[in-house]
């Protein structure tokens, strides 16, 4: 027998991660598609003065809820792979992770109208919530403050040595900044009859096209990796 060339030796696999890294590029795709689409057929839903919340109630709302619930669960699964890649610090990992958490949370539990006058009732910019609902707004401000705490961590502990770490750094503050502006608008626009609908939309504009920069440098990243 002759002895095996080092060309014929066996080429190993790529990690998981580089699979499981694409779930954060298809969950806000499913996502955005999903809010498109149930706008478009929902006229009676003011895109400027009411929130997206109002698309997933009723039996019409139900493409719309099981999409969230499964951009959370592959917001999850992204986040694992953000784990196992280890380019990122905890905190981005988390807040990833917490995005999931709020998006499935959102799907599970809608409003489905207001309180009723008597029983359990929470005052909120909206009018008074049920249980369900006050779920529903705690899952969807998980949702939100998990993606402006990544942007933050980001800004934070990205390298700025590297190239275009200063240009990441720039973009992952401004958007943070943006969001939490756009989300303290949002609430007060909801508390006096405004465009809070526009609002929370421009929220989800600003967290889409960050979250996707982030992916795609995560994938990128991860196939610049030896095999």
């Amino acid at each position: 027998m002759h002895p095996q060339s080092p060309s014929a030796t066996p080429v190993s696999h790529r990690p998981p991660y580089h699979r499981l890294l694409w779930s954060g590029l298809l969950s806000p795709l499913i996502v955005t598609v999903s809010i498109i689409g149930e706008s478009l057929t929902r006229p009676s839903v003011n895109p400027v003065q009411e929130s997206i919340s109002l698309l997933i109630e009723g039996s019409q709302g139900r493409v719309l809820r099981i999409a969230l619930v499964l951009g959370g669960a592959l917001m999850l699964v992204y986040a694992w792979g953000l784990h196992l890649l280890k380019r990122h610090p905890a905190s981005v990992v988390k807040g990833q992770a917490a995005i999931g958490i709020g998006l499935a949370t959102s799907g599970l539990f809608i409003q489905q109208g207001l309180a009723p006058r008597r029983g359990f009732r929470v005052p909120s910019p909206w009018g008074y919530l049920t249980a369900v609902g006050l779920i529903h707004v705690i899952g969807g401000l998980i949702l939100y403050l998990a993606i402006v705490d990544s942007c933050f961590a980001v800004a934070r502990h990205g390298p700025r040595h590297r190239p275009g770490g200063r240009w990441a750094h720039r973009y992952s503050l401004a958007s943070g900044i943006v969001m939490l502006g756009l989300l303290a608008l949002f609430v007060l626009t909801a508390a006096i009859g405004g465009p809070s609908g526009l609002m929370e939309r421009l929220v989800a504009l600003v967290a889409i096209l960050w979250e996707v920069w982030l992916v795609v440098g995560s994938v990128r990243h991860a196939y610049q990796q030896p095999a």
